[in-house]
């Protein structure tokens, strides 16, 4: 949990502060935080979800709609990007700041109520997206069910950040 990100100046007075992480289960937001491995650059990452209908449960076999608003900071305190309208239960920084990756779980059928059909399998629901700070897509792969395992689990970028590793 990180209560607040503080951005102090050359002097060490603070120039910003942003709320922290927090997890509100009746609104059903969320605010996650991440940085790159040596902290010049954060992404703070608001969630939203709403409970799907029947109808629309059925047809994509998500029980919740998730809507991530991102906005990437630099060491400065600069916005350097906001993207709204993703889906990403898991947001990662490229060590040089110029890639995120924005990740998006396999349902949980046991516990949200997703369903299985012909069609909608939950171990081909999560994805991975690699975007550039410039929020141009470089990447994307759906989960698929490989050497029987199902889905993704938690992808990392490499450290030089050019490979997406599981």
């Amino acid at each position: 949990k990180i209560d607040e990100v503080v951005f102090l100046d050359k002097k060490g007075k603070v120039k910003k502060t942003l709320p922290g992480t927090f997890y509100d289960v009746k609104t059903l937001t969320e605010r996650l935080i991440k940085s790159s491995a040596d902290n010049k650059y954060i992404a703070v990452v608001d969630n939203k979800s709403k409970k799907n209908t029947d109808e629309m449960l059925y047809k994509t076999g998500w029980a919740y709609d998730l809507k991530s608003n991102i906005a990437i900071y630099n060491d400065d305190g600069e916005i350097l990007l906001k993207k709204d309208g993703l889906s990403c239960s898991d947001v990662l920084l490229s060590l040089d700041g110029q890639r995120f990756l924005c990740f998006e779980g396999n349902p949980d059928t046991g516990v949200d109520g997703t369903i299985v059909t012909e069609t909608i399998d939950p171990c081909k629901m999560a994805s991975v997206s690699v975007y550039t700070i410039k929020s141009e897509l470089l990447y994307k792969k759906i989960s698929g069910d490989v050497a029987n395992i199902c889905g993704f689990d938690s992808p990392k970028f490499s450290p030089s950040g050019n490979w997406i590793v599981e």
